[in-house]
């Protein structure tokens, strides 16, 4: 009877030991984390400070960035609905487009920065509108960034 509790001992030991439960999790080096990390990015909006008029090329809104990692400037995407309508993909310093924004003399968009967004060869706004606009970061294809209903006077 001794014999076979030793044996039935030294048999769950052996089991325990197999199904990895005495293993210390602790003395386990921590697995790299391979996945993306996420990125959380914050912006405002407003009217710009001149009024808008029935000719092309008025400076329409601000966008701040206030929250989130520097973006290279080539990576930025944006597109604004004015009122509802089709929406329109704003090209940098271009114009000749129908919506445009400038960018600063560096490489990317940083926290604190703003772009304005005007019109450039289109009237897209002679009187007072509402503009959603939306961010994109071109690289993932990921929209990091929603404003609705910009009023622009």
């Amino acid at each position: 009877m001794n014999k076979s509790r030793i044996c039935g001992a030294l048999l769950l030991s052996i089991t325990l030991l197999l199904a990895g439960c005495t293993v210390d999790d602790a003395a386990q080096p921590p697995q790299a984390d391979e996945s993306p990390s996420l990125q959380i990015y914050g912006f405002d909006g407003g009217d710009s400070s001149e009024s808008t008029s029935t000719n092309a090329s008025d400076e329409l809104f601000y966008v701040m960035m206030n929250q989130g990692s520097d973006i290279n400037w080539t990576s930025v995407g944006v597109t604004i609905q004015v009122d509802g309508s089709t929406p329109i993909n704003c090209q940098q310093n271009d114009p000749s487009a129908d919506c445009t924004y400038d960018v600063d003399n560096d490489n990317e968009w940083s926290v604190g920065e703003e772009i304005i967004i005007s019109e450039g060869a289109t009237d897209l706004c002679s009187n007072s509108c509402s503009i959603d606009v939306t961010i994109k970061h071109t690289e993932d294809q990921k929209i990091i960034g929603n404003i609705n209903d910009i009023l622009v006077e």
